[in-house]
């Protein structure tokens, strides 16, 4: 069961590190920040897609040249119209947060590891907005558990994805590993 979970995983892809304690630790620490955020993607796409999927038609905003004035000043129209285009925002910024965090990883670059933060925070502070929408605006009721569920994993992930971010970016050009990028290969590879 063991060679099944290490050939499955991958948990032998420091064999070719050789004997340096510092250089496995530092793979280590990348490859669990790669793990969390293939983790990560996964739940915030769940919660693009169910917030686009299962979306009420009330949610909607629509622009009428009749009562132009009445919609912009109706706040319960502006929070639904925020609901609503937030959502297309957000899949914007997880293509930012995914790719600058994929480079960053790469090119061992502390500003785009600090932009990969400050993109979890967004995601954070999204998935707390989707958790008051649930149980207060009731919009989402029929999908009230999953994405609930998705919700606060997501939380729990981006703030492991926080912690390795920090734990991968304090390692950036503390080791050399480019003497290993032969022997590696892609299995570096976010």
């Amino acid at each position: 069961m063991c060679i099944v979970l290490v050939r499955k995983f991958g948990w032998n892809i420091y064999r070719n590190v050789g004997a340096d304690i510092q250089k496995t630790l530092i793979l280590k620490r990348r490859y669990n920040y790669g793990i969390v955020i293939k983790f990560k993607a996964f739940f915030i796409f769940g919660i693009i897609l169910q917030c686009i999927v299962f979306n009420n038609k009330e949610t909607e905003f629509t622009w009428d040249e009749d009562n132009f004035l009445d919609n912009f000043l109706d706040m319960t129209k502006i929070y639904k119209f925020f609901l609503t285009y937030s959502v297309y925002i957000l899949i914007g910024v997880y293509i930012i947060n995914i790719i600058c965090g994929m480079f960053a990883v790469k090119y061992e670059s502390k500003p785009l590891m600090v932009v990969h933060i400050i993109t979890d925070i967004i995601f954070i502070v999204y998935a707390i907005y989707i958790i008051y929408v649930i149980y207060f605006e009731n919009i989402y009721q029929y999908i009230l558990i999953s994405l609930t569920g998705f919700a606060a994993i997501e939380i729990i992930l981006i703030l492991v994805s926080i912690y390795f971010s920090v734990i991968v970016m304090v390692d950036f050009n503390s080791v050399d590993l480019s003497e290993n990028k032969q022997q590696l290969g892609r299995r570096l590879s976010l």
